[in-house]
């Protein structure tokens, strides 16, 4: 007797069976102890893991049971059970054991159907106008959707879209030409962003008046730009001519004639006031002090007591220098 199928390592069906008379072999046995093997897939028969027991002697009687067991159902394919009891004809039943859930009322407990109810969120698609349904009318199914409808990029009927005229945001409107035409974009507005290129001529805006003069520059745009000097108080740069006059004090290379100008100095030999005496002191680190220290160490007099190495202006008494040396009697340097 084939009966109903077991899923695969499931406990959540015993394996039925019916004892009947063997005297009669029509009254129901009650109170027998069946001796119950089984067959996994043709296998050798062998007592199942599953607890043997009466089902309701009074109520049901006759019929035994096998407890659900994940080892008695653990291979695909038919499942044999062979009972004998004394006083009882041997009942055999088969079990196909199956890799779905026959006790699934949703998807039979297959991996690859949605466990939800069709139409539903997470259910699969039905067809027809409602919600969560789809309308393949003429091949297609003609939907309006949003931005969360779907994910990734939208196939486009671009035969259709090259035929129409498209208003965009931004002032931008494309005709209804081919997509290869010359004449795509007849108006632009404000373009965000950049540009990439241009192949047609661009047609810019007049210039007004005085658009690149001090009239038409704002004042406050040139602060920090350099001296632009584009106030009333702006004034003339010299020429060459008076760039020379003011450095050589005369315009002529070959005639300078007044006294003490660089060009007069040049001119004859550099006599220009070298010829005022050197004052015996001077302020320290000035061009006078280089001439002092250096008529003292050349002509002037000096004195040397122990260490000390005193250097005196003309005049013999001004001391110009005092040195320290490193020695007295043999010195290398000074200090």
């Amino acid at each position: 007797m084939i009966s109903y199928p077991i899923k695969q390592s499931s406990t959540a069906q015993p394996l039925l069976f019916l004892l009947i008379s063997s005297t009669d072999h029509t009254t129901p046995v009650t109170g027998a102890t069946p001796t119950v093997k089984i067959s996994k897939a043709g296998a050798a028969g062998a007592p199942p893991s599953g607890a043997v027991s009466e089902v309701d002697a009074t109520n049901m009687p006759g019929w035994y049971k096998v407890a659900g067991n994940a080892t008695d159902s653990s291979t695909l394919g038919p499942l044999i059970l062979h009972a004998t009891a004394a006083g009882a004809d041997p009942c055999d039943v088969l079990y196909p054991v199956v890799a779905f859930d026959p006790q699934a009322a949703t998807n039979l407990g297959l991996s690859s159907l949605p466990t939800a109810n069709p139409a539903a969120a997470g259910g699969m698609l039905t067809v027809g106008t409602g919600a969560g349904q789809i309308n393949p009318s003429s091949g297609k199914a003609p939907a309006t959707l949003v931005s969360t409808d779907v994910t990734g990029n939208l196939p486009a009927d671009i035969q259709t879209i090259k035929t129409q005229a498209v208003t965009c945001s931004g002032g931008v409107t494309v005709p209804a030409a081919t997509l290869a035409s010359t004449t795509n974009i007849t108006t632009v507005g404000a373009v965000a962003g950049s540009v990439a290129s241009v192949t047609a001529a661009v047609t810019l805006p007049s210039m007004p008046p005085n658009w690149i003069t001090a009239a038409g520059i704002a004042s406050s745009a040139l602060n920090g730009k350099g001296d632009w000097l584009l106030d009333s108080g702006y004034t003339t740069p010299p020429t060459a001519a008076a760039v020379a006059t003011a450095i050589w004090t005369d315009t002529a290379s070959g005639d300078f004639s007044v006294s003490n100008s660089p060009g007069y100095a040049v001119k004859n030999g550099l006599p220009i006031l070298l010829t005022q005496a050197v004052p015996t002191s001077n302020t320290p680190q000035t061009v006078g002090d280089s001439l002092n220290a250096a008529r003292a160490q050349g002509f002037g007099k000096w004195t040397l007591v122990g260490t000390a190495l005193t250097l005196y202006a003309g005049d013999g008494t001004t001391i110009v220098r005092t040195f320290t040396l490193d020695s007295a009697t043999a010195p290398t340097q000074r200090f």
